[in-house]
């Protein structure tokens, strides 16, 4: 289902509960749950400072309770994440440009 684009994510990370992590680039690409009844959010952070953070908002009415269990596929201009979207229980992949932030999000429907 898509795409979905989501939203920027402006507000404090500190609340957020991590469920994942992966190395990217030369910082770390971090999930964070923000429970049941939220969209998850995914930051990229270099050091400990916070480079992007992006919410898998979507408007196709997806239950997304966190997305874990990252693949990193490296690409010319935009690299591709595959995950696995719990709630959903399904596979799903963002689109990450190189210059940075998420360009759009899918999840498989079965």
């Amino acid at each position: 289902m898509g795409p979905n684009y989501g939203q920027s994510f402006e507000k404090n990370t500190e609340d957020l509960i991590p469920s994942d992590s992966v190395d990217y680039k030369s910082g770390k690409l971090v999930s964070f749950s923000k429970g049941l009844t939220h969209s998850p959010v995914i930051i990229y952070k270099e050091d400990d400072e916070i480079i992007w953070a992006h919410e898998f908002t979507d408007n196709m009415d997806i239950n997304i309770s966190e997305v874990i269990e990252f693949k990193i596929q490296n690409g010319l201009i935009r690299d591709k994440i595959i995950f696995f979207a719990t709630g959903w229980s399904e596979p799903g992949w963002v689109y990450i440009w190189k210059f940075g932030g998420v360009n759009r999000f899918y999840v498989r429907m079965f």
